[in-house]
Parts: structure tokens; sequence; C-alpha cells
């Protein structure tokens, strides 16, 4: 009986093997009535492509001179970028990244980057630093611009900046909002080098700062300027620098040649009064060596405005002292009459006037610095995507 046994398993087997072969066979023959998969076109390799933003920060000495234009760097941490939104949208508008960035105070990146996967193409990118400072109506476009969404391009251009009677724009424990938007285009990579790239840009600071230094000490001053607009828009509207913005400029100076402002009817005088003002020796706008005294007020932001008619920026000061200007009648409340400001040309976002002053023999004279920022490249280089 066990030998039976034995042939009777040997035959099941047999019959088990020869069934898995035949399945195997015709699922082949199935397998093979399909055509082939077309072989895919080769898609272009990917970009990493790692912006360079620049801001006044430089270590560099300040007022030097270009042009007959004198440049300076931040003064104060309001002025640097403290945090950072980057918009990258394909040349359709629509959005592919949206992120937001914070600095610290050596300039660089607080963990994170500024480094993003693109694909060839052209691309429009939009800058919107210090985004805190502003209406909380205007940062909703920026939250609303998640990718695969339409940038909101018109409704930002349109978007306008307003201050009170009285008021500056911003106040000195603001953040100063900058802006700007730049078209790129980036190429197919031939080789593996090319997949990597770096674009220096830069922001440009909303406001225009004014400072007052005054050769006479007093307990305080009193300012009227008058054609100062109550309103700008908050990104550059119809503005050209020079060097262009998509051209080299070394030390990242470029003064403003061209700008357009929300339209306005005769804008009513703007009037502040400082206290305290600080006392320094050799206080040029423009950095010359000097053994004068003046005695200098805090800066104050105003608006971006248009050359007035007639082409004048005016100013008068009072000082609020019974006897400061004995020569005035008491109709004229302790102000001194108006005074052109002679060599103000125009008056462009970031752009810092210092309004140097002396009143004597019954007149005010007024000495008017114009410092554009400076820009330098901060370092972006936290968690950049390698090879290795």
């Amino acid at each position: 009986m066990y030998l039976h046994k034995k042939t009777h398993i040997s035959a099941a087997l047999k019959k088990t093997f020869m069934a898995f072969v035949m399945a195997v066979v015709l699922s082949g023959c199935v397998y093979d009535s399909y055509p082939p998969d077309a072989p895919q076109e080769d898609k272009p390799a990917s970009v990493f492509l790692t912006l360079s933003v620049a801001t006044a920060d430089a270590a560099e000495p300040s007022a030097t001179r270009a042009d007959s234009y004198y440049f300076e760097d931040a003064q104060t941490p309001y002025e640097k970028i403290n945090h950072l939104r980057v918009i990258i949208c394909d040349d359709a508008g629509t959005v592919k990244y949206n992120r937001m960035v914070t600095y610290l105070a050596n300039g660089s990146i607080k963990d994170d980057n500024l480094t993003f996967e693109v694909d060839p193409g052209k691309y429009s990118i939009h800058l919107f630093a210090n985004e805190r400072s502003l209406p909380e109506e205007i940062r909703q476009y920026f939250y609303d611009a998640i990718p695969g969404a339409i940038y909101p391009s018109a409704e930002l251009d349109a978007v306008e900046l307003t201050r009170e009677n009285g008021n500056p724009i911003f106040g000195l424990d603001q953040y100063l909002p900058m802006t700007e938007s730049f078209d790129i285009t980036v190429e197919k990579p031939t080789k593996e080098l090319e997949r990597y790239r770096t674009e220096k840009l830069f922001v440009t600071r909303v406001p225009v700062k004014f400072t007052f230094a005054l050769k006479q000490e007093v307990e305080s001053l009193s300012v009227r300027i008058y054609n100062i607009s109550r309103s700008e828009y908050l990104l550059p509207n119809n503005l050209e620098y020079f060097p262009a913005k998509n051209q080299y400029a070394e030390g990242n100076k470029r003064i403003i040649t061209k700008y357009s402002t929300p339209d306005e009817t005769e804008p009513p005088v703007f009037e502040t009064k400082f206290s305290n003002l600080e006392m320094k020796k050799g206080y040029y706008g423009d950095g010359t060596p000097t053994d004068e005294v003046y005695y200098v007020t805090t800066p104050i932001y105003l608006c971006e405005t248009p050359v007035p008619e007639g082409g004048k920026y005016r100013i008068s000061i009072c000082l609020d002292e019974d006897d400061a200007f004995p020569e005035l009648s008491d109709e004229d409340k302790g102000w001194t009459p108006v005074v052109d400001l002679e060599n103000l040309p125009s008056l462009p976002r970031n752009t810092h006037v210092v309004v140097r002053m002396d009143y004597k023999n019954a007149l005010l004279q007024c000495q008017v610095d114009v410092l554009p920022y400076t820009g330098v490249v901060l370092d972006p280089g936290f968690g950049i995507p390698t090879t290795k």
C-alpha cells in the first residue's frame, strides 16, 4: 500500500505542475496582446532658483557720493527687512509659490530659505517686506494668493496708503514696508550646473523720510511742510530707476527718476512738533566733515509726493518761544515766512531728505541733502538643496 500511495501522489503533482505551466503560458499570451507603453517625452529638468534680496543694511560707510546724490544705509532696525513674503507666478499669472521668511538681525534668514524648484519658463516675482505694518485688509490679498490661485495684480496695483492729517504715514516703531516686482525667464538647463541659479533682487521702501537740523538751540521746533501728499501707492507705480532695476548697480545704488502718485487735490499743510532735539557736531546729511553744531530732530516718514505746481516744496518753522523771532509781528504767531526748498527736485519713495536750517537776519535759510538708500545682498543660504 505504501508504494501505491507514493505513485498516486506523484501523478497528482505532475498534473498540478502542468496546469501551472499552461496558466503561465496563457497569461503571457494575454499580456502580449496589449501594445507596449508609449515612451514618455523627455521632461526638462527643474531648476533650483535662489533669490538674494537687497536691503539697506550695508556695513560700508554711509554718505558716499555718486552723481551729486549721497547714499546712506539703514539707520535703525525698523528700516531693514524683518520679514519678507515672496510670491512667484507663472506666465499666466497663476501662483506657484507663496512663502514668508523671517530675517535675523545679521541679515540671514531664520530656519528657512529663498530657494524654489521651478520648471523652465517665464515667471513674475513679487516681494513684500514688513507687511505686518500694513492694514489687515491689504494683507488679505497676500493670504489669498495661495498656489493655484490667480495673483491679484490689478487689485494690488491700485492699493493706496493714506495718512491722517497731521500724522506721518508710519511711526518710528513700525517696520517700514518695502515692495518690488521682477520678471525673469528660467532657461532649460543643458547641464547639471545650470540647474542652480541665483537672482539678485531688491526691495524699495515705501515712504519718504525727513530729518530736520537747526543751527540754533531750542526747546522745541514746529515744522510746516507744504505740498506733501496724503496718499501714495503701495507698489511702485510707473517707476523708473537709474540704473534700471534689471541692470547692475555698483553697491546697489539707484536713484528714482520717474514715478506716479494717486490723483489728489491740493494737499493740506503737514504740521508737526519736535521736542528734545539732539545736539550733533559735524552733522551734515552728506557726511562732509565739519565743526558746526546742529540740533537734530527725530525722523518722520511721509508719503511719496509729486513735484508740486511751480516745482517747489516749501517749509516754515516755529520755535514756540516768546522771544524766538522778535522781528516777526504778532500776526505771524511765531512762524517764519515760507521759504522754498531749492535743491529738492522730487520726493520719490526710499529717499531720506535732510533739511539743515539756520535762522538769522530775520530769514530762514535751508540746505537740503537728498540721500537715497543703498542696498546689499542678504545671505539666503540656509537649507539650499544640493545634489549631495
